[in-house]
């Protein structure tokens, strides 16, 4: 199920999770207005084929130092949601977890909380992660209806014993099942039947219900079943985060260590699209629900070791603080909010450029971009054109584009890999240049880029790298000096149009005046005849 008020959000699940099921939707009343939004079902087969596909990047994930039977990790294939669960190495996760609380301690509670309160708090947390663990190996290999019997049986044997005998066999049985309904919120149902139950075995039914609530406490996970999907889904993630960050860090290999921070900062910033909010001095991250303590510590453990993997200049703190109930938040604020914020700029989830989510627009204000023309690349290509290498970096993430000097200054990056197209893509537009992103026929190949008026638009670092690649080429007689004359004008002016807006041709054609915008999106189309299209068309007779 994915809900959401954020038109990208529901195309990207689209896009990854093909046509749903099923959809619902409405509105909400806030001081901004009035936003839609809209919740999305589909089969879970879909998530099942998707991990599935990804095998060959989960199994480095699934392999761990710790010595374990390997029966059930990376030697054996992962097919589905339920056989990944399975495949963690959970008591690895633990055991590193315990080894960095004395690391993590400080960073739990506001900053004038004593260490007797910190000590309690982390215990709580580490117990909660350490029954996470024990209901994964118990439950492993056991589908949901299995599970639920071996769940009832359990609960069976403790009815037996709190009743002191009074209630066994098949009466215990029942009692357990309704236990379970009970606490599933089937309440009313369960309450109807315990109370004939009881009368049936001749017990009171104060006596019968002191043994309920007895369970519902101390046996609260096994009744409610704290191994269920809806629990799990806030472990894999940061588990596997986990275990590829620890990797890392000991890997030398500057690529790898790279790959592991942008991973990191796709899987946080994809959490935070769901369960967070970003803003002007703050990332907050919330984790609730059953064990929402053990999810909390197991993010502050992902957290610290992505620090160890950072340079001194972004490395941030964070706090989790302890909510009412079993709720937690995991912030970032002030200068270590901007400090991950500068990460989280180039790994949050984008396509063609843009965010999926509004809420990742703050992070564009904490980017910080850097230029670099390796001088010596400036070379004619074999067909006579003008060509030279140019790198944009983001809080140390980098790629090297290619600009060329024909009849418009083209920048252009090119690659197999889709991934490292849009992160190309991003890195452009916090340049200040909004690139198009392109697949090229039925290749693999995806390209990026732009052209001069839109690097006109772009940061005054980009345009004047760019402007030195026009000066060398025209000083060397590579290019006439009269269209590097104009190129130079128009980079030095900037863009007068604000960037993002769109683009249409204007022509006279045989006495008429057609203006024209083309796009591969419906709504785009609709927006843009019903808004700017309108005030295109009147600029253009003020104008003619």
């Amino acid at each position: 199920m994915a809900g959401t008020a954020d038109i990208r959000q529901a195309a990207w699940y689209i896009h990854l999770f093909g046509e749903p099921e099923s959809i619902s939707g409405g509105a909400n009343v806030t001081k901004e207005g009035i936003k839609l939004n809209v919740t999305m079902h589909w089969p879970r087969k879909r998530l099942d084929d998707i991990i599935a596909k990804e095998g060959g990047e989960l199994k480095p994930l699934l392999d761990t130092a710790q010595e374990v039977s390997q029966v059930h990790r990376g030697d054996r294939a992962v097919n589905s949601w339920r056989e990944l669960v399975d495949a963690i190495d959970w008591r690895w996760v633990l055991k590193r977890v315990e080894e960095l609380t004395g690391a993590l301690k400080p960073w739990i509670g506001p900053e004038r909380a004593s260490n007797v309160e910190r000590e309690g708090w982390v215990r709580r947390m580490l117990g909660e992660l350490a029954l996470l663990t024990h209901f994964a190996e118990t439950r492993r290999g056991k589908d949901d209806g299995r599970w639920r019997e071996e769940r009832a049986k359990k609960l069976a044997r403790a009815v037996e014993v709190l009743s002191s005998g009074r209630i066994v066999g098949d009466h215990a049985e029942r009692l357990a099942k309704l236990i379970i309904y009970y606490a599933e919120g089937h309440k009313t149902y369960a309450e109807g039947l315990i109370e004939k139950l009881a009368d049936e075995v001749g017990v009171s039914m104060e006596e019968v219900r002191d043994v309920v609530e007895f369970v519902l406490s101390d046996m609260y996970c096994l009744a409610r079943d704290c191994a269920r999907d809806e629990v799990f889904r806030k472990f894999v993630a940061p588990a596997l985060e986990l275990v590829m960050l620890d990797k890392a860090l000991n890997d030398n290999d500057d690529p790898n260590r790279e790959r592991a921070r942008l991973l990191f900062g796709e899987m946080y910033a994809t959490a935070i699209a769901g369960d967070g909010r970003v803003g002007p001095s703050e990332v907050v991250l919330a984790v609730g629900g059953e064990l929402g303590g053990g999810a909390a510590l197991l993010r502050l453990a992902t957290l610290h070791l992505l620090n160890e993997l950072l340079s001194n200049e972004l490395k941030f703190k964070v706090r989790i603080y302890v909510g009412e109930g079993r709720y937690y938040i995991i912030a970032a604020t002030g200068e270590n909010a901007a400090r991950f914020m500068r990460l989280l700029a180039v790994s949050a989830p984008s396509a063609g450029g843009e965010y999926l989510s509004e809420k990742f627009n703050e992070f564009v204000k904490e980017a910080r971009v850097e230029v670099q023309l390796d001088k010596n690349s400036i070379r004619r290509t074999e067909k006579g054109l003008v060509a030279a290498d140019l790198t944009i970096s983001v809080a140390g993430v980098a790629e090297k584009y290619i600009v060329y000097l024909r009849n418009t200054v083209e920048l252009r990056f090119v690659s197999p890999d889709r991934s490292r197209a849009e992160l190309a893509a991003l890195l452009l537009r916090h340049a200040g240049v909004t690139p198009k992103v392109k697949k090229v026929g039925d290749r693999d190949v995806w390209y990026v880029y732009a052209t001069t008026h839109k690097l006109a638009a772009g940061r005054i670092e980009l345009r004047d790298a760019i402007a030195n690649i026009v000066r060398e080429a025209a000083a060397r007689g590579w290019v006439d000096a009269n269209k590097a004359e104009g190129w130079l004008e128009e980079l030095e002016r900037g863009r007068v149009l604000k960037e993002g807006w769109p683009e249409y041709s204007i022509q006279l054609v045989k006495g008429a005046l057609v203006v024209r915008f083309a796009s591969t999106n419906p709504d785009d189309i609709r927006g843009r005849y019903s808004g700017l299209g309108r005030w295109a068309l009147r600029r253009a007779d003020t104008s003619r």
